[in-house]
């Protein structure tokens, strides 16, 4: 199902024209993972978006630097082993103390552990809700805990 949704999205025409934003996406270090966040990144080019898609063991302190380089709109974290889940939880926490910039987080451990993210849970949110997420005005930074 999630290929044919990611098929019928890449073809579909969207007729809307939204306003395109700058979104990294990244893992915590430690998350080996390329495919889910491969699906994301092509979603959200497909829309128009500018997207930096930062590779597996990249360090906090590079995805700092990524986001004062780039300046992205958003940051995307996935993390997919229950054991990362400390180290997601600290890098999101250095992001959310050093940027006010909104910070969307899932994969396969954030639906095993839906406790406190001091961040946007998209956990079962299918690619046209996390699009329109990005997109709303309601997306804004959430205050620290």
């Amino acid at each position: 199902n999630a290929v044919q949704d990611l098929m019928n999205l890449i073809l579909e025409n969207n007729s809307n024209q939204l306003k395109k934003k700058k979104i990294l996406i990244c893992v915590p270090y430690g998350e080996q993972h390329t495919l889910g966040t491969k699906v994301l990144e092509s979603q959200l080019l497909s829309k128009g978006n500018t997207v930096h898609n930062l590779s597996p063991f990249t360090p906090t302190s590079s995805i700092m630097e990524s986001i004062e380089h780039n300046n992205p709109d958003c940051v995307f974290v996935s993390v997919t082993l229950d054991e990362n889940i400390v180290s997601a939880k600290r890098m999101i926490q250095k992001i959310s103390d050093q940027y006010a910039i909104p910070v969307i987080v899932g994969g396969q451990a954030v639906k095993n552990n839906l406790g406190d993210w001091n961040a946007y849970v998209g956990q079962n949110l299918p690619i046209t809700k996390i699009l329109k997420l990005i997109q709303s005005k309601k997306l804004e930074i959430l205050p620290t805990v």
